[in-house]
């Protein structure tokens, strides 16, 4: 069976994603599957997922909203557009649970970023989320939501938050928002070199992986990085190859070694949906080749091309 096949084979929902994003169909959004699921617990009185605005993790309306997101869900969809003004409005004002006297936590606003533009609401808390936002950069091209921490505020930047402010910025700008984008795109520029300096996903000064869940796979990411949520950010927004993520693109061709990827480790806590079933991760697995078509052509033909034994 070649990869297509098996990706094609799963959740409805999932097997559109494969269609578009690796054959470049064009298909219209469908309910079915996965996607259709989750759409159907959104509470219409709370205007939100789970119960809640950031938590539960991982059943409140913000990681709902990004797992959809990532699930490739129509951002136009009522509950979508609904449910991310409601999350916007009170994790940014503070109903939200995570909001300090100082406001909120930088990867949260990157994540509010993000929601808002990919439903492409027109708010005016978007740009106050922007200054924030540019405010908060660390000398090192990073963020981090330590920055304000007593008595030693964090000087160097987090590559959890800094992805997750890349990608709102990466959002906005998709998306036509305008306001102050050249200071977005210089700063922006300055994150993803932060970022590229660690290899992607390494210690500056020993060299070794900052965190063992960085070099492995996982899905959803929720809020934390990996090394392969940051390639797809890379290959989402066209930047050329770069020498320094060699090392990440070894991690992923070794992923894809069997013809698929692992569903790899699942972050505590509730979710919506089950786990995958079986031992491959048809999720995983698109990203990795989605990364490889991007940046390693021959080994993404090479894959696509081979007969392979899937699990069921």
């Amino acid at each position: 069976m070649k990869v297509m096949d098996w990706l094609t084979r799963g959740d409805p929902a999932a097997a559109r994603l494969a269609r578009v994003q690796l054959l470049g169909a064009r298909e219209p959004y469908t309910p079915d599957g996965a996607t259709g699921r989750i759409l159907a617990l959104y509470d219409p009185e709370r205007k939100t997922w789970g119960g809640g605005l950031y938590s539960p993790k991982w059943t409140s309306g913000t990681y709902t909203l990004l797992e959809l997101r990532g699930m490739d869900a129509d951002p136009a969809h009522p509950a979508c557009r609904e449910g991310a003004q409601t999350v916007l409005e009170g994790v940014w004002r503070g109903a939200g649970g995570t909001a300090k006297a100082r406001g909120t936590d930088v990867c949260v606003a990157g994540m509010l970023l993000r929601i808002a533009c990919w439903t492409g609401l027109r708010h005016p808390l978007i740009p106050e989320i922007i200054d924030y936002l540019l405010a908060r950069q660390m000398e090192d091209g990073g963020w981090n939501c330590e920055w304000d921490a007593r008595p030693r505020p964090s000087r160097v930047g987090s590559v959890h938050t800094t992805l997750s402010v890349l990608e709102g910025f990466a959002e906005y700008e998709a998306r036509g928002y305008g306001y102050r984008l050249a200071e977005i795109r210089e700063a922006a520029a300055r994150g993803r070199e932060s970022l590229l300096a660690r290899d992607l996903f390494k210690d500056r000064k020993t060299g070794l992986p900052l965190h063992p869940d960085m070099a492995a796979m996982h899905y959803p990411c929720r809020w934390k990085y990996d090394c392969f949520r940051a390639l797809e950010y890379f290959a989402d927004i066209g930047h050329p190859f770069d020498p320094r993520m060699a090392d990440a693109l070894v991690l992923t061709r070794q992923a894809l070694a069997k013809g698929y990827a692992p569903r790899g480790k699942a972050y505590s806590g509730r979710t919506h949906l089950p786990a995958e079933p079986g031992r491959g991760g048809r999720h995983n697995t698109l990203r990795a080749l989605r990364i490889l078509k991007a940046y390693d052509p021959e080994t993404y033909s090479h894959i696509m091309e081979t007969e392979y034994e899937y699990p069921a």
